[in-house]
């Protein structure tokens, strides 16, 4: 599509000029839904989901009714940029602001949540929100937001090509998600084909169990620093970088507590049942530390680290962690012997190979949809911030 636009005849306008905030009061009794906060989706402009009046989520404050159509914008916490459209009717609380065009044939209702995603826009309300605590743009100070606004016809084809994008993206999300779910399957479906043809051995068996190093004040007084991982670094299959903290150590913990190339972490607790025990393979530089809310498991020579990994994230071994897990004071925890003993699909090498190889097929098939996910969203961002944030 060719926008071929002209910013000649572009108009510079208040955003309260051209936008109304929608105050449609409705009382409970005629409310099947109501959009808080939590049902934003990120990188999503369209709310799909919602709660129910009976759920207990659904405070005094969420009278103001909007329509399919309607642009909702969560204007306390505004940095996370909670915009989207709604794609059913109900209601909000009085921190978000139901939006709409006061003439749509000045600005169109398709056009209009893409310029709250401008960078000139967040850029504004950064320096207008009032509370430091839960910073809010007050519907008069957003009334004030100036921007340059295209005649109807050029609004139209550009929010066209984005609501294109954001179908390309919504699709490719779905397809990430397939794949994903297949990955789970397949996998889970071939251990169990090899615990009936093999049998099971626990994990002891094929790995040497350890734990971290403890952390608490006594650590300030050493003066070897060294990165370390903690439990909010590990996710189900991967570890983030994010955030990695320096702790002290001594030469002898910096030799036995460090990781290696292939060694996995084993998440000792949570609050969630379904997360204890997701375990990561480590694929970085020999070296960095984790502290002792983390197992880590390194494979005998016999074993294959990424098959060891696939087996402790199968379903069976999260169901049979989930069953010997303790709780204590909300926290779901597992012990290294309760680790050491879950029991996982007796495979040759071979076998191991095998099987690792055709689940690294399937990964790859979903970092290619991840990355398709990743161009369209940097065209759409671009197209958002070239031409509706930028200056004619």
């Amino acid at each position: 599509m060719s926008l071929d636009l002209d910013r000649s005849d572009w108009q510079r306008v208040k955003f309260g000029d051209v936008v109304d905030r929608v105050r449609e009061q409705r009382s409970r009794e005629n409310v099947e839904r109501y959009v808080a906060g939590g049902h934003f989706d990120k990188d999503s402009i369209e709310v799909r989901r919602w709660g129910k009046p009976d759920d207990g989520g659904m405070g005094s404050t969420f009278t103001y009714g909007f329509q399919p159509g309607h642009t909702l914008f969560v204007s306390a916490s505004w940095y996370l940029r909670k915009v989207a459209v709604a794609t059913f009717s109900g209601v909000v609380a009085d921190k978000t602001y139901v939006l709409a065009p006061i003439n749509d044939q000045r600005l169109d209702p398709s056009y209009l949540p893409w310029v709250l995603l401008t960078n000139d826009f967040y850029g504004y309300a950064s320096t207008q929100s009032t509370g430091s605590m839960n910073a809010r743009l007050l519907w008069s100070v957003l009334a004030k937001y100036e921007f340059d606004l295209p005649p109807i016809d050029q609004q139209r084809r550009i929010a066209e090509l984005l609501w294109s994008l954001e179908t390309a993206l919504l699709t490719v999300k779905w397809n990430e998600q397939a794949v994903k779910a297949f990955s789970t399957a397949f996998a889970d479906s071939q251990l169990r084909q090899l615990s009936e043809k093999n049998g099971q051995v626990p994990v002891i068996q094929m790995a040497q169990v350890s734990s971290g190093i403890t952390l608490g004040p006594k650590r300030l007084t050493l003066t070897l620093k060294a990165p370390y991982l903690r439990v909010a670094n590990v996710a189900r299959g991967s570890i983030s970088l994010e955030e990695v903290k320096l702790v002290g150590v001594t030469e002898g913990e910096q030799a036995s507590k460090a990781l290696t190339r292939g060694d996995i972490l084993v998440v000792e607790g949570h609050g969630s049942a379904h997360e204890v025990g997701r375990a990561a393979m480590w694929r970085g530089e020999d070296g960095m530390l984790f502290q002792n809310h983390l197992f880590r498991i390194r494979a005998n020579p016999e074993c294959d680290g990424n098959y060891l990994e696939l087996a402790l994230n199968s379903s069976d071994a999260r169901r049979y962690l989930r069953s010997v897990a303790k709780s204590t004071s909300g926290l779901n925890t597992i012990n290294s012997t309760a680790l050491s003993k879950t029991p996982i699909p007796r495979a040759s090498l071979k076998e191991q190979e095998t099987l690792t190889e055709k689940t690294i097929e399937i990964a790859n098939a979903v970092q290619s949809v991840r990355e398709e996910a990743l161009v369209l969203h940097e065209t759409q961002r671009c197209i958002i911030e070239k031409i509706i944030g930028g200056k004619p």
